[in-house]
């Protein structure tokens, strides 16, 4: 007896949930599930893979609506054919309706920032950039970071460089850096609106020309954008370079000086000055 008393003791309890319980977390637990495994997938390669189809959907949609029109009844005229049937007007629709989408990306990509706030720069000394704005710790107007307010506020910056400081408030200097995703990025290079304007006027006459030429402008602002990547990421591995040298050549041997005790010493004494003493 003493002997189960001394085991059920020392027994772990273990608590389970009940199965009700489990029953009704289980869309709690699954979504908590989901939102890791969201979090945790590398979404700029995703993005960047997935740019390239969906650029060559948008152009080859683009290109069938203008091939489509070589199958009508009637070829549309400004000048002696100016009404368009109901099937064109249907083409033209979708037509802007890209361009629309095109020009809205192209938007999206010019007003994708991100914001910085710089704590430790003096309120007094404005920074070298039109992107800094000041602005008030604890502020919950976002105005000036969304569309249109950055527009207004940017012009409004290079007009007027002047801010008006109420000393019983706390401010701090903000600065706006271009980030746009990469996908969004991605689709202005190969569907931008230039290439869009391009396509309208493809025909059977000169749709060599024109592919062509939409082909290189959206080699060519690809090209455009990647070589400034590189050269910012240059700029920071040289600017790291020479911080690193600096710090190797003039800063540490300055920190780290070996200095020693004349007054210790720690030779062992010779066998001759031994046997002088004997």
């Amino acid at each position: 007896m003493p002997d189960s008393i001394e085991r059920n003791r020392h027994r772990r309890v273990i608590r389970r949930a009940s199965l009700w319980e489990r029953i009704t977390s289980w869309p709690s637990n699954k979504l908590t599930e989901i939102q890791e495994d969201w979090a945790l997938n590398d979404w700029d390669s995703i993005y960047k893979k997935l740019s390239w189809p969906v650029s060559l959907f948008l152009n080859g949609l683009s290109i069938s609506l203008r091939l489509s029109y070589w199958f009508g009844t009637s070829k549309y005229d400004p000048v002696f054919n100016p009404r368009m049937s109901t099937f064109e007007l249907w083409i033209a629709l979708f037509e802007w309706i890209l361009l629309i989408l095109s020009i809205a990306n192209a938007i999206f990509v010019y007003m994708s920032v991100k914001e910085y706030q710089m704590f430790e720069h003096d309120i007094d000394s404005r920074p070298n950039s039109p992107n800094a704005y000041l602005k008030e710790i604890g502020d919950t107007n976002y105005w000036i970071s969304s569309f249109p307010g950055s527009i207004i506020y940017g012009l409004y910056s290079r007009l007027f460089d002047e801010t008006v400081i109420n000393e019983e408030r706390q401010y701090v200097w903000v600065i706006r850096t271009w980030d746009p995703p990469i996908f969004f990025l991605n689709i202005f290079c190969y569907y931008s609106p230039a290439q869009v304007l391009i396509l309208q006027y493809l025909d059977a006459d000169n749709y060599q020309h024109i592919l062509l030429a939409a082909a290189f402008v959206g080699f060519n602002l690809k090209m455009v954008i990647k070589i400034y990547e590189e050269l910012i990421k240059d700029k920071q591995l040289i600017a790291g370079e020479i911080m690193n040298e600096y710090n190797k050549k003039l800063v540490y041997p300055h920190l780290f000086v070996r200095k020693f005790e004349i007054g210790t010493q720690t030779n062992p004494v010779s066998t001759w000055e031994l046997e002088g003493y004997g």
